[in-house]
């Protein structure tokens, strides 16, 4: 396990766990760890997690959020390491140099990490206020790459992050899904002033997010025979069901 980038020993932050719930054909739940600080964050999908969930299961936002700080135990010299396994989803948001790293697999061209701009997302805010996890929080939509989302943030935590690549609120992302209630995403826990973790992952190849999206949109161009004299093209669509539409266009 190589580290992807290098935490030093000292460096604290705040330490967020979420929930996804995935509401597709084999409805799944997975468990999030994110590291922030003010400058960065890694959000980290773990997939030994999944569990299978019932069918559009509700999801209790209304229990209060356990808000804690580290034990005076903690030794501040001891270097912490996150090693990430092969199939977990990792993001890395640097601020700092306004890039975001993303983990992504494929049957055809293997594991990469992708590298792209932190894309702005055109928060609408709405007039629409509620307690989730016992925070108040704002409403919030936006579309971003085709799909529509609803955010709930919260100024008690004055972090402009959140789960999956979704960011750029006033305030942390407290709890988010898609209009169509396919992807929902809770805070769970919050752990203030926490001696963050060096993060560990294999040696993987660094692509251009447009440029890997660009090989995706190929691979899923593909041709058979109808019957002995007919040749038929077809194209599949091998992007995220979450990130069907980008900026520079459409599936080709």
């Amino acid at each position: 396990m190589l580290p992807l980038f290098t935490l030093y020993s000292q460096t604290k932050g705040t330490v967020l766990k979420y929930e996804v719930y995935y509401n597709f054909a084999t409805p799944l739940s997975r468990e999030i760890d994110v590291y922030a600080t003010n400058d960065y964050y890694y959000y980290i999908e773990k997939i030994n997690t999944t569990k299978k969930v019932a069918k559009d299961k509700t999801i209790d936002n209304e229990e209060k959020l356990p808000k804690t700080i580290p034990n005076s135990s903690e030794n501040p010299s001891k270097v912490l390491f996150f090693d990430v396994k092969w199939n977990d989803l990792l993001i890395y948001n640097n601020k700092l140099t306004n890039k975001l790293y993303t983990t992504v697999q494929n049957i055809d061209l293997g594991r990469n990490i992708t590298v792209e701009e932190i894309p702005i997302i055109n928060w609408q805010i709405v007039r629409e206020t509620k307690i989730v996890k016992d925070l108040n929080c704002t409403k919030a939509i936006a579309n971003f790459r085709g799909i529509d989302w609803e955010i709930w943030f919260t100024n008690e935590i004055p972090l402009p992050y959140g789960p999956w690549k979704l960011q750029g609120a006033p305030g942390l992302i407290v709890e988010a899904n898609t209009a169509d209630k396919k992807v929902h995403f809770l805070l769970n826990t919050v752990q203030y002033n926490k001696i963050l973790p060096e993060i560990r992952l294999p040696n993987l190849k660094e692509i251009d997010l447009k440029e890997y999206v660009g090989l995706l949109d190929e691979n899923g161009n593909y041709e058979y025979y109808e019957d002995r004299n007919t040749k038929v093209s077809k194209k599949s669509n091998t992007r995220s069901v979450i990130e069907p539409i980008y900026e520079w266009g459409k599936i080709k």
